[in-house]
């Protein structure tokens, strides 16, 4: 064991042979937080991250789980792992999770780079509100320990703040389908520590809370959502003034005033646009206060932002990611928002040129143009095609499917979604600044397509005639063209699919002159090259024709 100063629990010893270097950063009453240097790759890769081992709980790993998936990624540390493990003889739960450099807000705001200007802090107010958003309105947590210590920053350049503490998180969140609702209970993790005052609720369990960002309703023991926006409201007068309302107040005074029902005095607040804020957030009555809508119109100042499903946006990152999620609204907002989102990408610096393919959509154009967006705006993320992802995996998976999958890459291909979606960054080796492997299939399957069309047309009539029967009305029928896009797409990202191929060959016992050739062919066809894929493809779709012309 390490270690260390009187009063941290020490670091386990099941998790010293996966990092190099560990420091103590902060106990908690619930957890000890350690940042460590993770070994290997382990941790994503990461330089370093924060291990947070609890005390008594184990691990959540429905909640951990839930927590990893991408949409919270922007409002809550990365998870890295997690799990249960002995500790003085005790089960106790850990997880490593994203390291954020910058410290709490409360670091933030106190230390020696606090934030300066209006539009910074109106900046921190505005991001503040859409992750209080987030969590509060989106996900259906009550959170009643809102406050600067329990919100890390992931970035000041721009503003990203996540919760990072869930001490004052309501425990009885059902979950919601199929945007999923975060279980409540204990938070990924916390840099700071912070004594909190809890008393009970009214219905039992406990409620934590800190007083001085605490609301009227929460010491009397009332959950709800305008609890947070009340603490917002005493962090945005912290911002400014870099104290706190209660500053010549005793605790008991403070509590006293808020049992009654009162508000802090604000006359040290001279800016009458951030009086107006912060008296919206502490308004006493909850169904008053306040919320998401309010605070996002004060933020953005007299320009208008775009909404989707009910949020107004600050970052066009933040709605393409959005519009991405929610696919099938996503494309029909943005056929009716398309102008909208050109004219703020020109905002932003970007050409008319650039954004031209945003105005004047149709529902028929949407779906290619969301996935350009994407590309463009989110090089990081996969772009989808109808909410199913176009990278290789995604290609393959659809390839390998039933028919709907199939047409749905057929649709996908011929529509040319592959032209944007190779922009995005993928892990190949050896790819630099678009999807090479996107952009051979792109290039390479329509030209396997048209060769396994014009040896069919070929030969047609051969076939047709071998049939004693009923020939086919069509070769290849439409169901059958779905398919070679679907082999043609499989054979270029796959070259193993090529051995099935020349097994089905063999297997197929057929004395029609045609077919002979075609085993001949497809025994030394090479898949390295776009005719020897095609000679494969030709080999597939004839190999039922051989079978059912030689039964008839």
């Amino acid at each position: 064991m390490l270690g260390f100063e009187s009063g941290v629990e020490e670091f386990p010893d099941a998790l010293l042979g996966r990092v190099a270097n560990v420091r103590p950063l902060a106990v908690g009453g619930e957890a000890v937080v350690f940042l460590v240097e993770p070994d290997g790759d382990w941790c994503h890769g990461a330089s370093e991250a924060v291990i947070k081992v609890n005390k008594a709980a184990r691990v959540d790993h429905h909640q951990m789980r839930l927590l990893s998936l991408h949409q919270f990624v922007r409002h809550v540390p990365r998870i890295f792992d997690y799990g249960d493990i002995e500790v003085r003889g005790e089960t106790v739960g850990w997880m490593a999770q994203e390291y954020c450099p910058h410290g709490s807000l409360h670091d933030v705001i106190h230390g020696h780079a606090a934030p300066t200007g209006d539009l910074e802090r109106r900046l921190i107010i505005a991001e503040l509100a859409d992750c209080l958003n987030f969590w509060v309105v989106e996900q259906g947590l009550t959170h009643t320990d809102v406050k600067p210590a329990n919100i890390l920053v992931r970035s000041r350049d721009p503003y990203e703040l996540l919760i990072g503490d869930f001490g004052g998180t309501a425990r009885d969140v059902r979950e919601r389908a199929p945007n999923v609702r975060a279980p409540s209970g204990r938070a990924p993790g916390r840099q700071t520590s912070s004594k909190k005052t809890p008393i009970k609720q009214a219905a039992g369990g406990r409620m934590a809370f800190t007083l001085s960002y605490a609301s009227p309703e929460t010491l009397r023991g009332r959950r709800g959502a305008p609890a947070a926006w009340w603490a917002l409201g005493i962090i945005a007068y912290e911002l400014l003034l870099r104290r706190k309302p209660y500053a010549a107040m005793t605790r008991e005074e403070v509590r006293a005033m808020l049992l009654d029902g009162r508000r802090p005095a604000l006359t040290d607040v001279d800016d009458p646009d951030w009086r107006r804020l912060i008296e919206g957030l502490l308004t006493v009555e909850p169904e008053r206060r306040w919320g998401y809508e309010q605070v996002a119109a004060w933020a953005a100042g007299p320009k208008r932002r775009l909404r989707f499903n009910g949020r107004t946006y600050r970052k066009v990152e933040h709605l393409v990611d959005d519009l991405e999620q929610n696919w099938a609204t996503g494309i029909g907002w943005l056929a009716a928002n398309g102008g909208g989102v050109a004219d703020w990408l020109v905002e932003l610096g970007a050409s008319d040129g650039e954004v031209t393919y945003l105005r004047g959509l149709t529902s028929g154009r949407a779906a290619r143009a969301l996935g350009r967006l994407t590309a463009s705006v989110l090089p990081d993320v996969t772009p989808r095609y109808e909410g199913r992802p176009i990278s290789a995996s995604g290609l393959l998976e659809l390839a390998q499917r039933g028919d709907a999958e199939q047409r749905l890459l057929r649709k996908a291909l011929l529509d040319g979604a592959l032209e944007y979606a190779a922009g995005h960054r993928c892990a190949h080796p050896g790819c630099r600044g678009r999807c090479a492997v996107l952009d051979r299939v792109d290039a390479e399957v329509p030209e396997i397509v048209d060769f396994v069309a014009a040896k069919v047309g070929w030969l047609r009539d051969r076939i047709v005639r071998s049939y004693r029967g009923r020939a086919p009305a069509e070769l290849p029928s439409d169901r059958e063209l779905t398919m070679v896009w679907a082999w043609a797409t499989e054979l270029t990202l796959w070259p193993q699919a090529a051995g099935r191929a020349r097994a089905l060959a063999v297997g197929v016992r057929s004395d029609v002159p045609w077919w002979l050739d075609r085993r001949r062919i497809a025994e030394t066809a090479d898949p390295a090259t776009v005719e020897g894929r095609g000679h494969l493809v030709v080999t597939l779709l004839l190999a039922g024709h051989a079978r059912r012309a030689a039964a008839q």
